[in-house]
């Protein structure tokens, strides 16, 4: 138990170093252009080489809030245009969070 807490707090950092430098690029990206950029999942997946949202759109449509008259959004076109640095820095302190080391039980003093 205690290894896999460990690589899951492994993961975060590693995910935490990513957010950060995504939103070095964002931060410099915007300063250069006057306004407020930020690279959505979309792009950053295909700066790595990964075709995640390439491979899924048109494979299962959404319904409810992204359907609009039979003609619904994909999920994943909907997850890529998010801002890549705030999800990946929320994921990394999410397994940050979850692989924490247990808190022991107060000693009590008799």
């Amino acid at each position: 138990m205690r290894l896999l807490a460990w690589l899951v707090r492994i993961a975060g950092c590693l995910l935490l170093a990513a957010a950060t430098a995504l939103a070095v690029g964002d931060i410099a990206r915007s300063l250069a252009s006057g306004t407020t950029m930020l690279m959505p999942l979309e792009a950053a997946a295909r700066t790595v080489g990964l075709g995640l949202f390439d491979a899924a759109t048109g494979t299962a449509s959404a319904s409810g809030v992204f359907a609009a008259e039979g003609r619904g959004a994909t999920l994943a076109s909907e997850i890529g245009r998010q801002p890549a640095s705030i999800v990946i820095g929320l994921a990394g302190i999410l397994f940050l969070f979850v692989g924490r080391p247990p808190r022991r039980p107060a000693r009590t003093l008799r």
